[in-house]
């Protein structure tokens, strides 16, 4: 198997021990981006734009915060966001306010969709709410990563071998690999891929339910005295399955 600046990180998450490789490859994606806008992007006009235009998800800004990393910095990628996202607010205040005069001026029966009160106000939080530069970053490179992954398993037999001795892949990534499949595989290798991919998810499924039962039996007196096994850490690695 050939490594190639493309493919080395896939290469890496797969080679590691884990509930799911892309999991392994996302962290790793987002730890950088997060280093990134609290860092380079800051000095870039056209990522404080960016920055300005989606702002961060509440995950992301939690983390952003709590790696201390750059609170001043943080202070900074805040006022210019607040400061843009107020003016838009009040744009589309005045719309909504302009809307609702228009609204209570009519009668009930010529009250149309159109001029909905609210209409416009919920439209942009809800546009704003679901927006994050760190999660459209995050997004776009992992579907990138599931092409190379799907090359990868075409072309390179040692590779395919890995990926069959995979514990399988938390439920977004799993979802992720059915969805693609068929966009950058034939119909013939889909047909090899899939019922291999959903094989592996069921085995490694049961193989973890197994483990967090084994992890509660733990705390009964009859079981203080039996090994862990695996279960030690299956409370976690279930979550990171089925997040």
């Amino acid at each position: 198997m050939k490594d190639r600046i493309y493919t080395i990180p896939v290469t890496d998450a797969f080679r590691e021990d884990c509930e799911c490789p892309f999991c392994v490859l996302e962290k790793k994606l987002e730890e950088e981006n997060l280093d990134y806008f609290l860092g380079g992007a800051l000095m870039e006009p056209d990522c404080r734009q960016e920055m300005n235009e989606h702002g961060f998800c509440k995950n992301h800004l939690d983390s952003l915060f709590e790696s201390k990393k750059n609170v001043l910095g943080l202070s900074l990628i805040l006022s210019s966001y607040m400061k843009e996202y107020s003016q838009k607010l009040s744009k589309v205040s005045k719309v909504s306010k302009t809307a609702f005069d228009n609204t209570k001026s009519k009668s009930f029966f010529s009250r149309g969709k159109d001029v909905s009160p609210t209409a416009e106000m919920k439209r942009f939080l809800l546009e704003n709410w679901a927006d994050c530069v760190i999660c459209n970053k995050l997004d776009k490179t992992m579907k990138r990563y599931i092409s190379v992954f799907f090359h990868m398993w075409r072309t390179e037999k040692d590779f395919r071998d890995i990926f069959e001795g995979k514990k399988g892949f938390c439920n977004v990534h799993f979802l992720m690999l059915v969805q693609e499949s068929e966009n950058c595989l034939k119909e013939k290798e889909v047909a090899q891929f899939l019922p291999v991919l959903y094989d592996m998810q069921v085995k490694n499924l049961e193989r973890l339910q197994s483990e967090v039962e084994w992890f509660a039996q733990k705390f009964d007196y009859n079981n203080q005295d039996a090994p862990w096994g695996d279960s030690k850490d299956a409370v976690p690695r279930c979550i990171e399955k089925l997040k």
